[in-house]
C-alpha cells in the first residue's frame, strides 16, 4: 500500500487523480503538508495526554 492509497481510502482518491493529471509538484505539495501536519498534531496530542494522565 502505497501513500496515494492510504491518501485515497481517506479522501476520497482525489489526490492521485490530481496528480496523475498534472505533472506532479504543486499538486502533490499540499497532501505532503497534510500529511505532516496531522503527524504533528497526533504526535502533540500524544504528548499532552501523556502528561496529563500523570
Amino acid at each position: 500500500m502505497n501513500l496515494f492509497d492510504f491518501w485515497g481510502l481517506m479522501f476520497g482518491g482525489t489526490t492521485k487523480d490530481s496528480y496523475d493529471k498534472k505533472n506532479g509538484e504543486q499538486k502533490l505539495w499540499p497532501s505532503v503538508l497534510l500529511i505532516v501536519l496531522a503527524v504533528s498534531g497526533i504526535f502533540i496530542l500524544h504528548l499532552l495526554l501523556s502528561v496529563l494522565w500523570k
